[in-house]
């Protein structure tokens, strides 16, 4: 705990023993927090957008399917069904579509060995709307959308298409990449222009302690730079102006003291008589 809390202490006077060091580390932080929020913000809105993006993919695929179904169901053409599935499977990013009856039976797959099968979670299509899409899943992994087949009012089946996010995840883990280097880039540029700054402002200050320092010595002869109109360019010359002062007053009190020591023996003479 106390070792804990000596480094705590060092750290504090390491920050607080310097201006410079106050304003380099100041500025790197607001633009190190600044930044990574704008990533932040910007890695959750491109997800949003790239996920919705893929929901529309497949809810079009499905919708598309689910026109060009009608005729095959109707008229019981299995192999076409097929076909047409089989086409549209071909899509990039297409994890899976299939058409479904509505007893659950899945009467055409991109992967034909499923044919004939039952669907385990038909039930979750139950209670979906007669003339709607709905979304099974939508996660960074799989969009998942189930779209009715009607016809004249009358649901003939269902569509299933699952789009793989995988591509929607590397373009995000693409952004976040280059969000971070920018963000890098951004706190160096911003480091080193508070550097800068602060070489700048604390060259002076720096100044002013050196002439605080070698007046406190003695030395009166010292004088501080009075370059700039802001407030250090200001103190500067009111700080000169002090030492003007008292220079003066020091030259004064010379001379007064040089004028009593020649009345002295004046002084001493008259007293003798």
């Amino acid at each position: 705990m106390n070792a804990a809390l000596t480094r705590v202490t060092r750290v504090t006077r390491y920050f607080a023993g310097s201006v410079r060091r106050q304003l380099i580390w100041g500025v790197a932080l607001v633009h190190a927090v600044m930044m990574s929020l704008f990533v932040y913000d910007l890695t959750i809105r491109q997800h949003d957008f790239l996920i919705e993006s893929q929901t529309d993919v497949a809810r079009n695929l499905a919708k598309t399917l689910s026109l060009t179904a009608i005729s095959p169901l109707l008229a019981s053409d299995l192999a076409g069904l097929q076909e047409m599935t089989l086409a549209l499977s071909q899509y990039p990013g297409v994890a899976h579509i299939m058409v479904i009856q509505n007893s659950g039976k899945i009467l055409a797959h991109a992967q034909p060995d499923r044919r004939g099968l039952y669907l385990a979670d038909f039930d979750r299509l139950n209670g979906a709307p007669t003339d709607k899409a709905r979304i099974l899943v939508q996660n960074r992994a799989l969009v998942d959308v189930a779209m009715p087949v009607i016809a004249n009012g009358k649901r003939l089946g269902w569509i299933r298409v699952g789009v793989s996010q995988s591509t929607t995840a590397a373009r995000l883990e693409s952004i976040t990449r280059s969000g971070l280097l920018y963000a890098g880039l951004a706190i160096i540029a911003g480091t080193l222009l508070a550097r800068l700054m602060a070489a700048r402002l604390t060259r002076r200050l720096t100044n002013l302690r050196d002439v605080a320092d070698a007046v406190r010595a003695g030395n009166m002869q010292v004088r501080a730079i009075t370059s700039g109109i802001d407030e250090l360019g200001h103190l500067a010359r009111a700080f000169n102006f002090m030492l003007d002062a008292l220079a003066l007053r020091a030259g004064k009190e010379r001379e007064l003291q040089q004028a009593l020591q020649a009345l002295r023996p004046l002084a001493q003479e008259r007293g003798g008589q």
